[in-house]
Parts: structure tokens; sequence; C-alpha cells
């Protein structure tokens, strides 16, 4: 589903209509971005009005640097298979340290906030802010294992329970 903006009287025609990535945000999917630079600076600041007159909040990441949450080496040492230490590697080769693509990130800022006081053990035991912007921050620029509670949590915030609920506030073994 794409939002489209209200129609314009005579032969203006909309100036951008909200992706559908960002179009889902809202209680069940509190989270959002779009790639920046996929968009005109004028579609972004359209897209950008929409999603506020919704409700929604926007922050742009001109520019984000990934630095992983745990170390490199502990995730390649901790990777189950050969190809899953390849793999990691070629990320870290790829990503550490260097500007990535600037985001638009949407998000409602009361299901995030319900979200993370709901997940309060997680977000403690991980050493992450329990602020809504503190989060949306981590989620930019740290690097989270996949199949811990955090990254699940995160899966949430963009709408993803493809690893079901079972991983949400259950504080890392350890």
């Amino acid at each position: 589903m794409i939002l489209k903006p209200p129609e314009l009287k005579g032969e203006q025609e909309p100036k951008a209509d909200i992706p559908d990535h960002l179009a889902r945000v809202g209680p069940d999917k509190p989270l959002g971005y779009v790639f920046a630079n996929d968009f005109t600076d004028e579609q972004r600041d359209t897209i950008a009005e929409l999603l506020v007159a919704q409700g929604i909040k926007t922050r742009g990441y001109a520019e984000r640097v990934w630095v992983p949450h745990h170390s490199w080496q502990d995730i390649i040492e901790k990777a189950p298979t050969t190809k899953a230490k390849e793999v990691y590697g070629i990320m870290r080769d790829a990503y550490v340290g260097k500007p990535l693509q600037p985001l638009l990130v949407a998000y409602d800022e009361t299901a995030l906030r319900q979200l993370i006081d709901a997940n309060q053990i997680t977000i403690q035991a991980s050493g992450w802010p329990n602020t809504v912007t503190g989060f949306i921050d981590g989620v930019m620029h740290e690097g989270v294992p996949t199949r811990t509670p955090l990254h699940q949590l995160i899966s949430q915030a963009f709408g993803d329970n493809r690893f079901g609920s079972d991983l949400v506030n259950i504080p890392p073994q350890g």
C-alpha cells in the first residue's frame, strides 16, 4: 500500500508518494526507513511532511557509520559455520567505519516507546539507551548479532516477527 498526498487541483501532480516501508509505520511497525538517495530533496521533504501530518516523526541520517555492538572477532568466532564466518568477515571489511547511504527514518513515537518500555530487561542487559531517539540511534549505528533478544526487539520495531516472540525480554545467557 502506498499512501498518496491529497489530490491537487489543476494540472499539478503530487510531488511524492509515501513508500510502503514508511506508510506502514504505526502501532504494528513502529520503525521504518528508506534510502534517502532514492529521492530528490523535494521528494524527501514532501514524504516527511506527509508522515508528520499523520502523526509519524522523522529523522534523517545524512551520514551514518556502522559500528558493531560486539567485537567483530567475537562475532566471527561464535559464528556457527565456516560460511557464516566468511560472510561476517566480508561484512566487517565492507562496512565497519565506512559511511553508508543516508537514510530517512520514520517512527511512531508512542508505539516505539511502548515496545521499549515492555522490553526493559533486554534493553538494560544489552547496554542500550532506553529513550526512543537513543534506541533509533543504536539501530542506525550498531551491529547486533542475529538470534539474540536485542536483534528480536529490533526486528519487532520494524514489524518483522519472523523469529517469533520467544526471544524478547529474555536476559542473554552468559
